[in-house]
């Protein structure tokens, strides 16, 4: 399995992927597991595989950034966007190395 941008993966190869990452019992860093469920949602969206996709951002979206408590519905949002994000940069980049 490959996470960078420009490799192909087939829906077996992401589903392999998910099962290792749902694995780890505890990351050490946040960061680099929403980085991770990102890559793994741009793979199975590049698969075709929805049902990978879907579960790949719910994990995503599980991250949560520290609450403010004047505005605890902005953490939630702030992490909508960031995916977004990133499946946006994903996306882009890609295009850019295919053609």
């Amino acid at each position: 399995m490959c996470l960078a941008e420009n490799c192909d993966s087939d829906a077996a190869d992401v589903r392999q992927a998910i099962e290792l990452m749902s694995s780890v019992a505890e990351w050490t860093d946040q960061l680099v597991e929403l980085q991770l469920w990102v890559r793994l949602s741009y793979s199975a969206l590049t698969a075709a595989d929805h049902a990978s996709v879907t579960r790949c951002t719910d994990q995503a979206l599980q991250f949560s950034f520290p609450d403010d408590p004047k505005h605890p519905s902005v953490s939630r949002l702030i992490t909508v966007v960031v995916v977004l994000l990133l499946l946006f940069f994903y996306t882009l980049s890609a295009k850019d190395t295919k053609g």
